[in-house]
């Protein structure tokens, strides 16, 4: 096998072995056969829709060498969310950036904001019986949208985690030549791409598990787009830190939903896969910090950065808010998965707040309704 590398249509999975990827079929569900072989290569294998392709190198120019990896491959470096390799079974919708960054939203907004990239039918529909998207909402397995609500979740978790395995590839490839980077960059980053492609093989399963289907909601790709800065120090907080911090919020939420529900194939999975989320966030706690700790000015752009992200990972104010009926907090922060990423309770608290302000907050904190 050397000289071969795994490539799925647009984007090269970096930096795992052959053999590896074939042991866990990581992407058997996500790419469907290609009709022909891509122009100028030689097909080596096609197994379902993982394509072994050997590419012929030409010049030096356009290749990189890596030890281990024979010849290298070229590739774009820097990719724009509109090159990210999709089919047609995928939807993507574009959440308004001027919502996402906005200082101060209200409860309208934030409702006609989410009702607008709904675009599964059987939940717009129930949207709209409903009056709008409830605020309060956070699934409980005895509510009659349940089975609804719990294959949005997966599959929101299952494309996040799509692009969590692209913005860690991307990290291994396109800080290769960076001088400053040492090669345990190079080699969390790749480890973070192998847990990745378990993640998306075992959320596929879990799509399985609660009758859902790959493409039946919509994807937006505001995770790759607004956390794949060029510098590498942002680049670690925005995928690792504050991606997959938010991954940890989510998974706590399941775990929560999976109990209740006495489903223990949901909550154990979940579980399971929270555990190396929490390697992945401490992966961006300790190199955005190694990257910066001498220079002060470059370590105020990241941090800088990073409350960006935040906030736009807030999705309009709701992660930190409390809704007054239920006296319960919306998006709850996974304080104990944080705290072993190495979150301090400033850090949490810095989380909490870095949302816009919503205009009918109460005085206490809660949702006005």
């Amino acid at each position: 096998m050397a000289g071969f590398v795994v490539v799925l249509d647009a984007n090269i999975l970096y930096g795992i072995e052959v053999t590896d990827l074939f042991a866990t079929m990581a992407t058997r569900r996500l790419f469907r056969p290609l009709a022909k072989p891509y122009k100028g290569l030689r097909t080596g294998l096609s197994l379902n829709s993982i394509v072994i392709i050997e590419i012929p190198c030409k010049t030096p120019k356009e290749v990189t060498s890596h030890d281990g990896f024979p010849g290298g491959a070229p590739m774009k470096k820097f990719m724009e969310s509109s090159e990210l390799a999709r089919d047609d079974r995928f939807k993507r919708i574009q959440i308004p950036i001027e919502f996402l960054t906005a200082e101060e939203v209200s409860l309208e907004q934030i409702k006609e904001t989410f009702k607008a990239i709904q675009t599964n039918p059987e939940m717009k529909k129930a949207m709209e019986d409903r009056g709008g998207i409830s605020l309060g909402g956070r699934m409980r397995p005895t509510d009659d949208l349940a089975p609804l609500k719990i294959k949005n979740q997966m599959h929101g978790i299952f494309m996040g985690e799509i692009q969590a395995l692209e913005g860690a590839g991307r990290s291994c490839w396109d800080f290769t030549d960076n001088p400053e980077l040492p090669w345990k960059f190079q080699l969390d980053m790749a480890r973070q791409c192998w847990d990745e492609t378990r993640h998306v093989e075992t959320y596929s399963a879990l799509l399985d598990h609660v009758d859902g289907e790959i493409g039946e909601f919509a994807e937006n790709v505001m995770l790759f787009e607004f956390a794949c800065s060029d510098d590498p120090a942002e680049r670690v907080v925005g995928v690792n830190r504050c991606l997959e911090g938010l991954a940890l919020d989510v998974f706590n939420e399941t775990i929560r939903f999976g109990k209740a529900a006495e489903d223990e194939c949901i909550w154990r999975t979940v579980d399971y896969v929270a555990a190396d989320e929490v390697t992945h966030v401490r992966f961006g706690q300790i190199w955005s910090k190694a990257l910066t700790e001498n220079d002060p000015e470059r370590r105020a752009k990241v941090l800088a950065f990073q409350r960006k992200v935040d906030g736009v990972f807030s999705f309009g104010g709701i992660r930190g808010s409390y809704d007054s009926r239920t006296n319960e907090e919306l998006m709850p922060l996974a304080v104990e998965l944080r705290k072993l990423a190495g979150f301090t309770d400033d850090d949490i608290e810095e989380v909490r707040n870095s949302g816009p302000k919503i205009k009918e907050l109460a005085k206490d904190g809660s949702l006005a309704h």
